[in-house]
């Protein structure tokens, strides 16, 4: 158990490497305050030798302080493009000068950067990344869905379809998925930060564009290709609105706002709220007081939480400074 992540500092040169057993969760608080606080928390953190793979890592952040790149990705609520966008418009204002991007390979970007050998960080693609289709479509029934298809059957006729499937199960299926539509429904277009990966499929050009909030090996693209002969599949990373304008139809009514996106970014940023691990054990413990176990082993870095150091005087004086900056 755990929010396992990787972070690297490139400084004079050099590559250091470094990893967080619950840091994966709490990047985005981490990175906010700029690049002077970043970097000496990670520099606080357990030194190790090599990456983690893309199957254990669930965040990373990269800080090249020559270049001045920062590559990162992590969070809960951050995998939807139109809060990434807003986020990284605020991060920029602590980051000046900074080059900033979402890594939309997750650990497979920050290695590329690192001129290591990727296959050193990549599962096997049907286990992690690949769904095969299990033989039946999942209407969404929830609020939130996992996959919205946009199908322009020809100039006149376009039509929306919400599932629970992963979009990969459903492209999994090649030029047959549009026997399977004929049994569904078609929906109104959710709002963007409802919806967590898509395709718009044009059946008279024969092109496909896809799009994930999640990071996404890019083999997924070309294992889709492989599906379906004779059609041209791209990948793009402006989400649910992008998919939409394709269509040739406006996005405006699905956008969120950008004055609630950045409310919502910073009402998380100032939460304090990080996990605790020991008060996760004592809980456990509390709950097991009369079971025996014969050995009870905890791995030492589950301990392991360590934070910024940044006193709440100067996160309120940053702060000030973005509304500041935001009003004007």
């Amino acid at each position: 158990m755990g929010h396992r992540s990787n972070f690297v500092i490139i400084q004079n040169r050099e590559i250091n490497i470094y990893y967080s057993h619950w840091g994966a969760i709490s990047i985005p608080k981490d990175i906010f305050y700029g690049p002077q606080i970043t970097i000496d928390y990670i520099k606080s953190l357990q030194p190790v030798e090599t990456l983690l793979d893309d199957l254990w890592c669930e965040g990373a952040v990269l800080v090249d302080t020559h270049e001045k790149q920062l590559i990162f990705w992590g969070g809960d609520g951050y995998e939807y493009p139109a809060v990434r966008k807003y986020f990284i418009s605020l991060l920029q204002l602590n980051w000046e000068g900074w080059g900033i991007r979402w890594a939309e390979q997750g650990i497979i970007d920050i290695a590329q950067y690192l001129r290591i050998d990727i296959s050193q960080v990549q599962t096997d693609i049907d286990y992690y990344h690949w769904k095969n289709y299990r033989g039946w479509l999942e209407n969404s029934k929830t609020d939130c869905t996992e996959t919205l298809l946009t199908v322009k059957y020809h100039p006149e006729l376009i039509l929306d379809y919400r599932f629970d499937n992963y979009l990969t199960e459903l492209l999994s299926t090649g030029s047959s998925l549009f026997e399977l539509l004929q049994s569904c429904d078609p929906v109104a277009i959710p709002d963007e930060e409802k919806v967590c990966s898509g395709a718009y499929l044009n059946l008279f050009e024969k092109e496909i564009w896809v799009w994930w909030g999640r990071p996404t090996d890019e083999r997924v693209v070309s294992k889709i290709l492989r599906h379906w002969d004779g059609w041209t599949v791209k990948r793009h990373t402006e989400g649910l609105p992008f998919q939409v304008e394709l269509s040739g139809r406006s996005s405006d009514f699905i956008r969120m706002e950008a004055e609630t996106v950045i409310e919502q970014i910073l009402d998380d940023i100032t939460k304090n709220d990080r996990f605790d691990p020991r008060k996760w054990i004592d809980t456990i413990a509390s709950n097991c007081v009369n079971i025996e176990y014969a050995d009870i082993w905890i791995n030492p870095d589950t301990l392991n939480n360590s934070q910024p150091e940044i006193t709440e005087r100067e996160k309120q004086q940053v702060l000030q400074r973005i509304i500041k900056l935001l009003e004007d």
